[in-house]
């Protein structure tokens, strides 16, 4: 019994590996830095004045509340924010003060996965010892509003948590 080969297979079959390797390789160069990049707030605003498709629902004018027990801020904490969105990722930035008067940034990024948005925040005057954390959040059915958690550390170490809202102005 001969057996015969059939080159057109072989062929096929070769450039259909190389072709996977190859997206493969270029998904890992490009989606990895795209992933650090989209850490930062600034750059995420940047893309989406850039972007020309708006989205309709988490861009715009939006008031952020957020809730702590703090000798540093108050109990209730609203801010007014403009929120960015390019791809499926989100970032505003808030501006809160604290029980003595002076203000704070904070910079909010998150990941959208259909209406829930998990991120993080964090001071961003970048200073050792800054604050940081994670949020999450869920949209409601109506698209104007959003409510979930935030969680970070205190000075004294200690994690907190407390809710956290948004709604479209």
């Amino acid at each position: 019994m001969a057996v015969y080969l059939d080159w057109t297979h072989l062929i096929t079959f070769v450039l259909g590996a190389t072709v996977a390797l190859l997206k493969s390789l270029l998904t890992a160069l490009v989606s990895e830095p795209a992933k650090i990049l989209m850490t930062k707030h600034r750059v995420i605003r940047i893309c989406s004045a850039t972007w020309p498709f708006k989205s309709p629902i988490y861009s715009g004018h939006w008031t952020f509340e957020w809730l702590v027990e703090s000798a540093t801020f108050p109990k209730s904490n609203t801010d007014k924010v403009i929120m960015h969105k390019f791809l499926k990722y989100v970032a505003a930035e808030l501006r809160s003060t604290t029980t003595s008067g002076s203000k704070i940034n904070y910079g909010f990024v998150g990941e959208l996965d259909g209406a829930i948005i998990t991120g993080r925040w964090y001071d961003t005057r970048n200073t050792s010892g800054s604050y940081y954390g994670s949020f999450q959040v869920i949209t409601a059915p109506t698209m104007d509003s959003a409510s979930g958690k935030w969680v970070g550390f205190a000075k004294d170490g200690s994690v907190k948590a407390d809710a956290l809202s948004w709604k479209k102005a």
